[in-house]
């Protein structure tokens, strides 16, 4: 009787890799490998694994600015939620005080002509998601606050 040898190929799925992962780390893996396989399936590590150190041999001063960046980060962060619900509140889904065709004013007015300033209402008005009129009064705004730099004046909302 002849016994044929079974080959080493095997078929191994994404949940399964997954599930060993979880179980600890691969022994026939670098450390390296191991944090790349469970970033790509998205496994967690092992609870009995430890932490790691992310602040390990830094100076007292780089741990003080990696926590002035996370205290700056979580102002900002509860600035843009409240933000967001004022945008609820508004109705508009516009930010308050904008209004479709800028009729509540246009920054630095004082310092464009009549026809900038209706170019400025005729491009705004036809702007259709508040992601591009956003990103339009960024660029209005910085090129306000450069030719007010330039004049040696303070940039006004006008509303003629």
């Amino acid at each position: 009787m002849v016994t044929k040898k079974k080959s080493g190929v095997g078929v191994v799925t994404e949940g399964a890799a997954q599930a060993a992962l979880r179980r600890g780390p691969a022994k026939e893996l670098s450390p390296e490998e191991d944090k790349v396989l469970r970033m790509r399936l998205g496994a967690a590590p092992a609870r009995s694994a430890p932490l790691e150190r992310a602040g390990e041999g830094l100076t007292d001063l780089e741990i003080e600015l990696c926590a002035a960046e996370i205290e700056a980060y979580m102002r900002w962060k509860a600035r843009e939620q409240d933000r967001a619900q004022v945008h609820q509140q508004d109705g508009t889904g516009t930010a308050a005080g904008q209004g479709k065709g800028a009729g509540n004013g246009i920054y630095g007015g004082n310092l464009m002509t009549v026809e900038e300033r209706n170019q400025y209402r005729a491009q705004y008005g036809a702007l259709k998601t508040d992601a591009e009129r956003n990103e339009y009064l960024a660029r209005h705004r910085q090129k306000m606050e450069l030719r007010a730099q330039e004049r040696g004046v303070d940039p006004k909302v006008t509303t003629d």
